[in-house]
């Protein structure tokens, strides 16, 4: 998706954004942005008119969805696609298990109740998130202890060069 949204940015003509579409980072944080936007399952064309800032994001992903290859598509559209097809889960998937998942994005909640309509649905959840939207069988796993997890944590060169790029700004 960076490729599309970087072009999505080149095209301006945007109300907010325009100021800041080429500096470094605006593509990273335009993917991260609709990724939020994408697993909360938000309508963005439905909610574009009441920020222009919205309306940016709508623009760019009107912009990335013209520019996908064909047979791509948007999460959201994958879903629905999805959606319209769960009739043929029983010989496509058999059974579903989702096994240690604490929550489901908001996204892909409407595919597992339309799932759960046509084969089981099993969910072996952790965690204290709600469920009670999930129709499916559910089952609380306990959480085994885990020891000490230790690591270093580095960043390469490109990282800290856009960071720094960002900061003198």
């Amino acid at each position: 998706l960076s490729p599309a949204i970087a072009a999505a940015l080149n095209q301006g003509g945007f109300a907010e954004i325009e100021p800041v579409r080429s500096l470094p980072g605006m593509v990273r944080a335009v993917l991260q942005t609709l990724n939020r936007v994408w697993a909360a399952d938000l309508d963005i064309e439905a909610l574009a008119s009441g920020s222009a800032r919205v309306r940016d994001l709508c623009l760019i992903q009107q912009r990335v969805r013209a520019a996908l290859p064909a047979g791509a598509k948007l999460p959201r559209d994958v879903r629905d696609a999805a959606i319209a097809h769960s009739r043929l889960s029983p010989a496509l998937l058999g059974s579903v298990t989702l096994e240690g998942l604490s929550d489901v994005d908001h996204l892909w909640r409407p595919l597992l109740i339309a799932l759960a309509a046509h084969i089981s649905v099993v969910w072996k959840a952790s965690g204290d998130t709600e469920r009670t939207w999930f129709p499916g069988s559910l089952t609380l796993m306990q959480r085994k202890p885990r020891g000490t997890i230790e690591g270093d944590l580095c960043v390469d060169p490109r990282a800290e060069l856009v960071e720094s790029l960002r900061w003198a700004r």
